[in-house]
């Protein structure tokens, strides 16, 4: 069943996480999103959790990969599943801001005036290879309690440089929440690839006079703060789903990266780096700088190995 009405514009759902539109500071059109239940909550379940997609209604190859894995998905956390339709515009970044739109006006239809939350997804993910589905449950909660982050991010981006501090202060309440939340150091930019987001989010981003001023992924980077551990989503690499918002990785040094980072394997290996070795990151840097300063690798690899073990004797693992 469809709701409301289709643009005649297109696009192409896709991340575009550093490229920015010629196009600066631009609302978000103010279409009424249209929409499928593909799959239904099933019965007996009275507040399921909303799972959208958006998805360019001809891209038939994405819908396919994504209906590999989404039905069990669903199945798991008992939720419903939403296909959002997109279009394809000439303006590829302004494209995904819109359909990310669409996506959390369709997450506030659900929901009508209650608070709640909902996972957006891109038509060009699928599950890490440490998905746990019962770690949802407590991270739905933990946003509950605090509204005010927007979004949990559940993927990540595979950047090898430790941003997480994987033991917050004892202080705070996000050591009582075990090794799941994560707390970044500082706010940066992660892929939208698949965030738990919450409905006073959706409002901000829905509202017609909000003004974008970068790409979708870039516009929240300073509110990037908050990731679950281990990812429990990530995005195919680029040989599986070109991209279209981001020239960059269609070629050359970037589309090497995709296609190399975001292997499975490695993918896991740069999350575990991101969550237990930002002191490692920390020590790395010094000792790269001695290295180049004496020009003895000798000398360098002791230097990283007394931080090392001065580091982890310390509690930093």
């Amino acid at each position: 069943m469809h709701y409301g009405a289709r643009r005649e514009s297109r696009y192409v759902m896709e991340d575009g996480a550093s490229v920015r539109s010629q196009q600066q500071s631009q609302a978000a059109s103010n279409a009424t999103p249209v929409y499928d239940v593909v799959i239904p909550a099933p019965d007996g379940v009275t507040d399921p959790l909303p799972v959208l997609v958006g998805h360019l209604e001809e891209n038939t190859a994405r819908w396919r990969q994504m209906m590999d894995w989404l039905p069990s998905f669903i199945h798991e956390i008992s939720g419903v599943l939403y296909r959002v339709n997109c279009t394809r515009e000439h303006d590829a970044i302004q494209g995904v801001i819109d359909c990310h739109v669409l996506v959390a006006r369709t997450a506030l239809i659900h929901y009508g005036n209650r608070a709640g939350t909902y996972i957006d997804l891109e038509d060009n993910c699928y599950p890490s290879q440490r998905a746990d589905w019962g770690l949802i449950p407590s991270t739905i909660a933990t946003l509950m309690q605090f509204p005010e982050w927007g979004f949990i991010h559940l993927s990540r981006f595979p950047a090898p440089i430790g941003l997480i501090d994987p033991h917050t202060s004892f202080a705070t309440p996000l050591y009582e929440w075990g090794n799941n939340i994560y707390v970044k150091l500082f706010g940066t930019c992660e892929l939208a690839q698949a965030m738990l987001c919450h409905t006073d989010f959706a409002h901000r981003v829905a509202d017609p006079t909000y003004v974008f001023t970068a790409a979708y992924d870039d516009n929240f980077a300073g509110m990037m703060t908050h990731v679950l551990y281990p990812s429990i989503i990530q995005r195919r690499t680029e040989r599986e789903t070109a991209t279209a918002a981001t020239p960059f990785f269609s070629g050359g040094i970037g589309l090497w990266l995709r296609n190399t980072c975001f292997d499975p394997t490695l993918y896991t290996i740069i999350d575990f780096i991101n969550a237990k070795g930002a002191w490692f990151s920390v020590l790395f840097l010094p000792v790269v700088i001695i290295a180049c300063l004496t020009g003895d690798p000798v000398v360098s690899w002791w230097c990283f190995m007394v931080g090392f073990i001065v580091c982890w004797s310390l509690g930093f693992r």
